[in-house]
């Protein structure tokens, strides 16, 4: 009997002991199988039973592994059931598996926090461009959270990302990534902050180059000046500008706060992805009730302590 025999004959046996119900998911698996000197694998897909669900869902990240040895023979099973595996705040099963790692702690706000507006300028709001999506909602999200943070007195600092129209500045490897850059020329009206977002006078803009707010600019000496020790990231994009932002301020040393409503991205599962992994690597990824509601603690941009505290 052959190498292909023995596949045909264990496989038959695996899918006898696992299909046993009409409960489906979808798994994906490898096979191997050696006999001798002749070997063969094998990759596919199938629709299995009840029983593989249950070993799914018992195995670490909901992924399981069947290995079966009978002599010469070797077959392994690989399966997973999307449900558990969904990257997203709302996974109990992934967030249990991280904070086994030692991830997901919380920071909570500090003595002195600061909002940090990440990127609300026409360039990402207007799909005319072609960075740019329907970010509406957050938008009316992030001017919510700034009248309360101006009634606080709680530092305001915006970002746009700009350039010189010959784009020297871009660099050749950076326009090779992201060639929509072009669109962001200085003093053009795709780098112009919303209006509704009310900018004052005496609320920074900070002009970047690169994803961070951090990188290769003067937000850091800023925040130091004035003794922020947290930072409240608002804005966009979740996936690219917002999760640089947070991973600097984090390595510096910075409390990172993010409200879920109050950023958003071009791509519903980047946005979902990424803010799990900030609220489990950077940051506490908060509801934005939750947080307007710890601003109002603030008078002056100083945090009101109170008994028990």
């Amino acid at each position: 009997m052959g190498p292909r025999s023995y596949l045909a004959t264990w496989l038959i046996l695996i899918y006898d002991a696992i299909i046993g119900s009409g409960a489906t998911i979808r798994v994906s698996y490898t096979v191997s199988v050696s006999a001798g000197a002749a070997a063969s694998s094998f990759v596919g897909n199938h629709t299995v039973g009840h029983h593989a669900r249950k070993l799914a869902r018992n195995a670490l990240g909901g992924v399981t592994h069947i290995r079966i040895g009978i002599g010469e023979v070797l077959i392994m099973v690989q399966g997973s059931d999307s449900n558990t595996q969904a990257h997203r705040i709302g996974n109990e099963q992934l967030l249990d598996q991280y904070e086994h790692a030692g991830f997901a702690g919380r920071v909570g706000f500090g003595k002195r926090p600061a909002v940090i507006v990440i990127d609300m300028g026409r360039a990402w709001l207007d799909t005319a461009c072609p960075i740019g999506s329907d970010l509406s909602a957050v938008l009316d999200n992030i001017v919510r959270l700034l009248d309360v943070a101006r009634c606080a007195g709680i530092p305001v600092f915006f970002t746009t990302m700009a350039y010189d129209p010959e784009l020297v500045e871009v660099g050749r490897n950076v326009m090779a990534k992201v060639s929509h850059v072009s669109w962001l020329i200085r003093g053009s009206e795709w780098v112009q902050l919303s209006p509704a977002l009310g900018r004052r006078a005496d609320e920074p803009l900070i002009e970047k180059q690169r994803g961070s707010a951090f990188f290769g600019t003067t937000l850091m000496s800023q925040l130091v000046s004035r003794g922020i020790d947290t930072t409240v990231i608002v804005g966009c994009s979740t996936s690219g500008c917002i999760r640089a932002t947070a991973t600097d301020a984090h390595d510096e040393n910075f409390r990172v706060i993010v409200p879920a409503e109050a950023v958003g991205d071009r791509s519903a599962s980047a946005h979902a992805a990424n803010l799990f992994d900030i609220d489990a690597r950077y940051g506490d990824v908060m509801p934005l009730d939750a947080v307007i509601a710890e601003l109002k603690r603030y008078v002056n941009g100083e945090r009101i302590v109170t008994t028990g505290e």
